[in-house]
């Protein structure tokens, strides 16, 4: 058999073909890729959210203002965005290139140097875009203000999931819809999001304030920049 031959025979010898057919053990790497990958996405995902959050308050602490989002803000968010989103990005399908590429070494991290750029790049800008919103509307009251800034997060969030979907290739090659459940995931997003905000015994929990029609352009002209750019790292990285 040779070198080769042997090697595949040994690796495949504990393999169980339950329909007698080869073309199984192709679909089922096939399969593994996938889930690797949409493990490293919803890491991903989290880990950019978490460290926004993280530094959105400790440079407000610094820089004298106010806590930016209270405990209960943050347990939404992470209980709430985070797990509805991260969920519908571990059920992303394949983008028909996962036999593309070579074997990964086995001992391969989830988070590599090639992706901490885009990790940074991704937590920096949803925490750049929070603070100054958050200090700009402080004068209209500090639930105004983490009002504001909630939103923001979130927002910049449901931005971020169209990045993660995948790590190297533009949104719109990988098709905007092919993920059905990112669709179900930020509709109960935006209406949970509503709901917290608009409804007065929800909003009295939170500490929220309404917001304008005005307020809300305002907040998705900017949280949306953090997926524009995220598209403009991937094509000039990727040349995609």
């Amino acid at each position: 058999m040779g070198v080769i031959g042997t090697d595949v025979a040994r690796e495949s010898s504990e393999i169980i073909l339950a329909d007698d057919n080869f073309a199984s053990i192709v679909n089922a790497i096939e399969e593994g890729r996938i889930v690797f990958q949409n493990v490293r996405q919803t890491s991903f995902f989290l880990i950019t959210t978490n460290v926004a959050e993280h530094v959105t308050i400790i440079s407000s602490l610094t820089l004298g203002n106010p806590l930016p989002l209270l405990p209960i803000q943050l347990l939404y968010l992470n209980m709430i965005t985070d797990t509805f989103n991260g969920i519908a990005l571990a059920m992303e399908p394949g983008h028909n290139d996962a036999l593309n590429h070579p074997p990964r070494n086995k001992k391969e991290n989830i988070i590599n140097k090639e992706l901490i750029f885009f990790l940074i790049l991704m937590a920096g800008l949803m925490a750049l875009g929070t603070i100054p919103l958050f200090i700009h509307f402080l004068p209209e009251g500090i639930d105004k203000a983490r009002t504001i800034a909630f939103t923001a997060m979130s927002m910049f969030q449901w931005f971020n999931v169209f990045n993660m979907r995948s790590l190297h290739k533009s949104l719109f090659k990988i098709g905007i819809f092919s993920n059905k459940w990112i669709k179900y995931s930020l509709g109960i997003s935006l209406l949970l999001l509503l709901a917290v905000i608009y409804i007065p015994f929800l909003a009295n929990i939170f500490k929220f304030v309404p917001l304008s029609i005005g307020e809300f352009l305002i907040i998705t002209a900017i949280t949306s920049s953090v997926f524009i750019i995220g598209e403009i790292y991937k094509k000039i990285k990727y040349r995609d």
